[in-house]
């Protein structure tokens, strides 16, 4: 977001919006999957391994957010980048995924688009899992667009979004 020096209402903004498209699908208008119980089934299948890391994108300006268009492709990469992570985690260099669920969000989200960006995602060199499992990776798609950012923030408005937990 290109904040110097950030108070605690834009980090309140951030959480807002993570925790916003975390509960959207119990809100209604999804498809595929995407309730939170599914995602802490699916994301975290033993006991034992209590943190998942979250990830949101895209973090746009409000300069930025009027002229940049970000596409399904680029939203499903930017969600392994550290600098999306609300945890400081460098996903392809630090860690290793057993499984993992991307909530897409906005009313521009087609299936087929996201089964694209996903399979795209599928061959990266640097997208690591576990050995013993394969990559599994839950979908889920809310056609309701993301909540308008709070006015005087440095949160553009944007089309669609991407959360992303493992």
């Amino acid at each position: 977001l290109d904040v110097e020096c950030p108070c605690s209402s834009d980090l309140n903004h951030v959480i807002a919006h993570v925790a916003s498209a975390l509960t959207a699908a119990s809100r209604g208008g999804t498809s595929g999957g995407g309730e939170l119980s599914e995602i802490l089934t699916n994301t975290v299948p033993f006991p034992r391994i209590h943190f998942p890391v979250v990830t949101y994108t895209p973090f746009l300006s409000v300069g930025q957010s009027h002229h940049e268009n970000v596409s399904l492709s680029d939203l499903t990469r930017q969600a392994y980048q550290k600098g999306n992570t609300v945890l400081s985690v460098d996903i392809p260099r630090d860690g290793k995924t057993i499984s993992s669920t991307l909530l897409y969000r906005g009313r521009g989200v087609a299936r087929g688009d996201v089964m694209r960006a996903v399979q795209q995602l599928r061959t990266q060199e640097w997208l690591h899992s576990v050995s013993w499992t394969p990559c599994k990776i839950k979908i889920g798609i809310n056609r309701t667009p993301p909540p308008d950012p709070v006015p005087n923030t440095e949160m553009g408005p944007v089309n669609q979004t991407l959360l992303f937990a493992f």
